[in-house]
C-alpha cells in the first residue's frame, strides 16, 4: 500500500471515529474501538461502487416518509441471516440514537 493510500485511510478512519464517538485503533484487527454496539471496519475509495450507489438511490427513491432506506444484499443459496445490509450512517445514527455514541 502506498504512502498516499495509508494517509487517506488514516484520515478517513479518524473522521469516522469522530463521527461515531470512538477512537481509531492502532495496529489492531479492527479499525475503530470504543463503540458500545459495533466493531467498525472502515473502507475508503476514490469513487463509490456504482452498483451499491444505484441500489441505495433506488431505496431512497422508494423510501416512505418517517422510514430509513435500506438495501439487503442476498447471495442465492446463502442463509438470509448472513446477508449484507446497507444503511446510510446518518440513518443508522438516527435509528440507534446519537446519544449512544458519545
Amino acid at each position: 500500500m502506498g504512502s498516499l493510500s495509508r494517509q487517506r485511510g488514516k484520515r478517513t478512519e479518524l473522521a469516522v471515529a469522530k463521527y461515531w464517538g470512538c477512537k481509531r485503533a492502532h495496529f489492531e484487527s479492527n479499525d475503530l474501538h470504543g463503540h458500545p454496539c459495533f466493531t467498525i471496519e472502515v473502507k475508503c475509495r476514490k469513487t463509490p461502487i456504482a452498483t451499491l450507489r444505484s441500489w441505495m438511490d433506488q431505496a431512497l427513491a422508494a423510501c416512505e416518509l418517517e422510514k430509513a432506506p435500506m438495501v439487503q444484499f442476498h447471495v442465492l443459496g446463502d442463509d438470509y441471516g448472513d446477508d449484507l445490509v446497507i444503511l446510510r450512517a446518518k440513518d443508522l445514527r438516527d435509528l440507534v440514537g446519537e446519544g449512544e455514541f458519545k
